[in-house]
């Protein structure tokens, strides 16, 4: 078996959204969250973690031969964060559990 991946696949895949958090960037966004207020006193150290986040998973994607590279979605906080301030009358119970055809 060779110990080159494979370079051109009989398929097409590419990513789509957010890469794994790497422990740095969860921790300090874990201490912003605790503070559950003015956080300006980490914001410097947060944007210096999610700079070298970002430059690691981009060098990393470039190693492995990607084509299509990603920021890993690390400046965000979370996926679905802006949803619900977003979005009109948005609760809990919306939530269908019948069957759509």
């Amino acid at each position: 078996m060779s110990g080159k991946l494979h370079q051109r696949p009989p398929f097409r895949a590419e990513h789509l959204g957010s890469l794994l958090r790497p422990a740095e960037l969860l921790d300090i966004r874990h201490k912003i969250d605790k503070l559950q207020g003015d956080h300006s006193s980490l914001d410097k150290e947060l944007t210096a973690v999610e700079d070298t986040a970002v430059k690691d998973i981009v060098k990393t994607q470039i190693d492995l031969g990607f084509h299509g590279i990603s920021d890993g979605e690390y400046r965000r906080h979370m996926f679905w964060y802006a949803t619900p301030v977003d979005v009109q009358s948005f609760t809990g119970s919306m939530i269908h559990t019948e069957r759509v055809n």
